[in-house]
């Protein structure tokens, strides 16, 4: 992501990188212009945390091309539409300081974590019953006792497994006041892959159905793979793969020219995704009490997930390190001297 004039980074950060709004490119002097409006902004009406995108953008009294500028940045993380996301989000930026992409792909990450493991799939828990000295967990195919069980799934699936005897109130609340952002990725792979990768780099911002697009290093036979990023804004972009492609076209057309023809491509609605039911946590609101309530286990059964991570919530980052902390948990439960207790009930 590019910088501020004074190294920093803000709302205004984005708006210094290539730019679609209204269907066409804005040209560098006007992106600059924008830029400067939006950080001059931020010096007159300072941002707060909890402050929902457009409510700022109203307070602020930007123009009518800062606001659609400032608006689209809702799309980058989490991907949702401007009324989900708090001004925390964008200012300073979440994402862009410090991204790293694995070579390998992000899968590459489960696989490894996965190896040697008994890995059980295509079983969805339908059923957790904890009775004294056991916790016993039943799938569509079979039951499986353990004596500690870590329930990593999101939030919305989670909310459709049984537990015997119920979540405590103050576990099930917390659940049910956490949503998650809505949207999907779109994937394409282009040929003249030099050429794109430079007119796309670092990301492009856009107003339109793809928030924000980036590029993956250039690959065999000078192709690359775009990526874009999609807000599920009800209008059924999200749901046809070949409209959702046609829109990462259009971007790749706009900034590279005509010659780069696409090799492939598909399209992920997360929000369609039975066992995700959406992007990422939306714990803004009451972010720190929110996290400890859903990180904390009940007796032998403990949470993690992307959700339960006070620094990470919704990054990759953040689901390895809750992965670590309940793993933590219970071997200090299991220690000769160690919290014997549990969680809270």
């Amino acid at each position: 992501m590019p910088r501020d004039p004074d190294g920093s980074f803000s709302v205004a950060s984005p708006l210094r990188g290539p730019m679609i709004i209204d269907g066409a490119v804005v040209r560098p002097t006007e992106a600059t212009a924008l830029a400067e409006e939006v950080r001059t902004a931020t010096t007159a009406s300072p941002p707060l945390a909890v402050e929902t995108i457009p409510a700022w953008v109203a307070r602020a009294g930007l123009s009518d091309r800062a606001q659609r500028a400032v608006l689209a940045q809702a799309g980058g993380d989490p991907v949702s539409t401007p009324w989900r996301v708090q001004m925390e989000v964008v200012h300073p930026p979440l994402v862009g300081k410090a991204c790293w992409m694995l070579a390998d792909g992000a899968e590459s990450i489960a696989r490894a974590i996965a190896d040697g493991l008994d890995i059980r799939l295509e079983q969805p828990v339908r059923l957790v019953t904890r009775r004294r000295g056991e916790v016993e967990i039943e799938t569509d195919r079979a039951r499986f006792a353990a004596d500690e069980i870590i329930v990593a799934v999101p939030i919305p699936p989670m909310l459709e497994i049984g537990f015997e005897p119920v979540l405590p109130a103050w576990k099930a609340n917390a659940l049910l006041s956490t949503s998650m952002s809505q949207g999907g990725k779109v994937i394409g792979q282009y040929s003249h892959g030099s050429l794109v990768a430079e007119a796309v780099s670092p990301s492009v911002l856009s107003d339109g159905p793809i928030s924000l697009a980036w590029a993956r290093p250039v690959g065999p036979e000078d192709s690359v793979v775009v990526m874009g990023l999609m807000p599920d804004n009800a209008d059924g972009v999200l749901r046809d793969p070949e409209r959702a492609l046609g829109e990462l076209d259009q971007i790749v057309r706009l900034l590279a020219g005509d010659a780069p023809r696409r090799l492939a491509g598909t399209a992920r609605d997360w929000t369609a995704e039975p066992f995700s039911g959406g992007v990422v946590s939306g714990t803004r609101a009451d972010h720190e009490r929110l996290i400890s309530l859903l990180a904390h286990n009940v007796g032998a059964v403990h949470f993690a997930g992307e959700h339960t991570d006070l620094v990470f919530a919704t990054g990759m980052e953040g689901a390895l390190r809750s992965g670590l902390r309940a793993a933590d948990e219970i071997l200090q439960r299991r220690a000769p001297h160690g919290n014997r207790g549990g969680g809270r009930s």
